[in-house]
């Protein structure tokens, strides 16, 4: 069932991007798949390879800078004005 259900739910979605981009239903599932294997390699790429090119202090840096603090998760160091 659970197969089933991500086969038509790829469909749907396949034809939900060829209506987007405005092209057939063929190219609208090439277009998706990409969409799909590019999201898995960033995924990848975030949680495997961020501390690799990166040291773990800088990834908790950037974290906390660009993540954190503009979410209002938790306070900026920074004085308030």
């Amino acid at each position: 069932v659970v197969y089933m259900g991500a086969g038509i739910a790829t469909l749907v979605m396949a034809l939900f991007v060829s209506a987007m981009y405005r092209c057939s239903f063929l190219r609208g599932i090439l277009i998706f798949a990409g969409h799909i294997v590019f999201a898995a390699f960033l995924a990848y790429v975030i949680v495997y390879g961020a501390d690799k090119v990166f040291p773990p202090n800088q990834v908790s840096d950037f974290w906390q800078q660009w993540v954190y603090v503009p979410t209002g998760l938790v306070e900026s160091p920074l004085p308030k004005y």
